[in-house]
């Protein structure tokens, strides 16, 4: 099964703007016919799945780090939060 753009940013919780950034940038997987841009939805299924994993072990993977980095210290050490937080 085939989905438009519009279907597609539904099922991401995106804009139709954004899904055709994220398609010309190929970031997304797609089937052109002719002008028509289409996005299988098994393949948009499993994209979303390897995102997710991808993005928890980042998490994973950066707790991890902030662990260790107490541990050496000892203690509680300042940790930059992003965004001009810290803790």
């Amino acid at each position: 099964m085939l989905l438009r753009a519009e279907e597609a940013a539904r099922m991401l919780g995106l804009g139709r703007s954004k899904v055709f950034q994220m398609l010309a940038a190929g970031e997304l997987p797609v089937v052109r016919i002719g002008r028509s841009v289409r996005i299988p939805r098994d393949e948009l299924r499993e994209w979303i799945k390897a995102k997710a994993q991808e993005d928890a072990r980042l998490h994973r993977d950066h707790w991890r780090e902030v662990f260790a980095a107490r541990k050496e210290a000892g203690g509680r050490p300042t940790v930059d939060l992003g965004f001009g937080h810290q803790r």
